[in-house]
């Protein structure tokens, strides 16, 4: 009697480790292209997400996603805010300005800024000097920022009113939790009108 080579235990086994390591390796390749498709249907079928405001009563409202970058009333709101810090200084506390608008400016502007102010007035002039900006307007288009407002000075309490127009040079960072607006002054024109 000839023994089959083909039919012996060794080789049935052998042919059986062949077959599960191939299953092995299309599990995990149809276990990878699964985890691709619900990532995909995740990200296809994310329903809005709900915000729940921590007022009492509390509010639960349908958050959206947003496309990144600010928008124009963004825009508005930053320059703002960046006028009243800018312009509001009490009895000559440059620094403090400085320190203010640091978050929401260029290293840049803050440097021609303080060389600005080195070449003006030195202490002693400004230290009974108050000053902030009232009545601001801002307009925003997709080629320009532009505001007015009135520069008001408080010298030794006699206030003096300098209407003042700016256009700003803005550029786009990322948002932290001083500038959530991401977005960071450049530079600054400013026209007073006299």
């Amino acid at each position: 009697m000839i023994k089959n080579k083909l039919f012996s235990p060794i080789n049935q086994w052998l042919a059986v480790n062949k077959e599960l390591k191939l299953y092995q390796v299309a599990t995990i390749f149809l276990s990878a292209v699964v985890l691709i498709l619900v990532l995909l249907l995740f990200l296809v079928l994310n329903p809005d997400p709900i915000v729940i405001s921590d007022q009492s009563p509390k509010e639960y409202r349908i958050g959206k996603y947003m496309a990144t970058g600010p928008t124009q009333e963004d825009v508005q709101v930053f320059l703002n805010e960046f006028i009243r810090l800018r312009y509001q200084m009490t009895n000559g506390e440059f620094e403090k300005t400085i320190g203010n608008i640091k978050p929401l400016s260029t290293e840049g502007y803050i440097e021609a800024l303080i060389k600005e102010s080195k070449n003006g007035a030195t202490g002693s002039d400004v230290a009974n000097v108050d000053q902030y900006a009232a009545n601001i307007e801002t307009i925003v288009s997709e080629k320009e920022a532009l505001a007015k407002f009135d520069k008001i000075i408080r010298i030794n309490g006699i206030p003096l009113l300098i209407p003042t127009e700016m256009s700003f040079q803005l550029i786009k960072t990322k948002p932290t939790k001083w500038n959530p607006y991401g977005i960071l002054v450049n530079g600054v024109i400013e026209h007073e009108n006299k």
